[in-house]
């Protein structure tokens, strides 16, 4: 266990204390649990924070809401969490699952298994670290907690790699295997979950990246198989890349207009560009994520539709006859299937 202190950002300190005295009062057990421990380690502004108590946190979770008056929402009945949403940040309460200890060993990466004493926090308190993420915070490390981690949670699949781009982390060589062999798994997750990451990751600058390790691992073709068909699809001459390929580095592409398009340069000049066009494309369409992401995702399928339509005349000429009437078809298929 390593010996980190936690201090609290400036702006949460308020709250915290609040809820610090609330529980107390009521002589709960509780702690600051995952990722808002993670990003104040790393100095990033964080307005989600996480809470797990030694209660039924459905009921306390509406006494907190009134009390803040905040919007109370029951996330999972189950598993007892609730949520309440507050002006500039939310809260998420959590029944925990045995001790602290045994709680944060049923969580997802060693860098989410942190907490801190809530109940008798001060500032510059000890984290509690059972599975030494404070070390793999720091040597930008994604590992799983468990062996069982992704049968318990399939979503962490992609979360894994999510987290990697996020951090600018690599991912722990025994986590990549434990992908591997559950990446089938990838296909028991509720569309709606799988729909918020691959946004998230559509979202970031190193997408391209973030699409290839999720093939790499098995995990894409389980997704998306109508992408994956375009493996060794060739194209006419005036393509290098096979379908496949073609696709991702359409999307990579896109990333790399909207990073050109600020940089003064003769022929990157020619882009046509202003502050009226980022804030369309900055602007939110689909549950937080903005346009910029959906034309990501839009580049990305494409071509869909060319593995089904490809054809070779007698004179070797590569076709792709209604290539873009199938790949609206299945376009659309694929994202009705993940609930946009």
């Amino acid at each position: 266990m390593t010996d980190r202190r936690f201090s609290l950002n400036p702006e949460a300190s308020p709250l915290i204390l609040r809820l610090r005295d609330f529980f107390l009062e009521r002589r709960i057990e509780s702690y600051i649990v995952g990722g808002y421990i993670r990003d104040c380690l790393l100095n990033r502004n964080s307005t989600d924070i996480d809470i797990a108590v030694a209660y039924d946190a459905i009921p306390l979770a509406k006494q907190i809401a009134d009390i803040l008056h905040g919007k109370y929402v029951l996330l999972d009945r189950y598993n007892k969490i609730a949520r309440i949403i507050l002006p500039s940040f939310q809260l998420d309460l959590s029944s925990m699952r045995g001790t602290i200890e045994e709680d944060l060993s049923k969580r997802d990466f060693t860098i989410n298994a942190m907490a801190v004493d809530l109940t008798h926090f001060e500032n510059n308190s000890p984290v509690i670290d059972p599975f030494n993420g404070c070390n793999d915070l720091n040597d930008r490390l994604i590992r799983a907690v468990s062996n069982t981690s992704f049968e318990d949670d399939p979503i962490r699949l992609l979360r894994a790699l999510r987290f990697a781009a996020e951090f600018d982390s690599d991912i722990d060589r025994s986590t990549e295997l434990l992908i591997s062999t559950h990446a089938h798994l990838a296909n028991k997750v509720a569309s709606e979950r799988i729909h918020e990451e691959l946004c998230t990751i559509a979202s970031m600058h190193n997408a391209d990246c973030s699409l290839r390790n999720l093939d790499r691992l098995g995990i894409l073709s389980h997704l998306i198989p109508e992408l994956t068909a375009g493996k060794s699809i060739s194209q006419p001459k005036e393509h290098f890349w096979d379908v496949f390929d073609h696709s991702i580095e359409t999307m990579a592409a896109v990333e790399r207009l909207f990073a050109a398009a600020t940089i003064e340069d003769e022929l990157l000049g020619t882009i046509p560009w202003s502050p009226r066009i980022a804030d369309y494309f900055n602007e939110e369409i689909s549950n937080g994520h903005c346009r910029k992401t959906m034309l990501k995702l839009a580049a990305l399928l494409h071509d869909i539709g060319k593995p089904a339509t490809k054809t070779v005349d007698e004179t070797g000429r590569i076709r792709f006859i209604g290539h873009a009437q199938e790949g609206a078809i299945m376009a659309k298929n694929i994202l009705e299937r993940f609930r946009f």
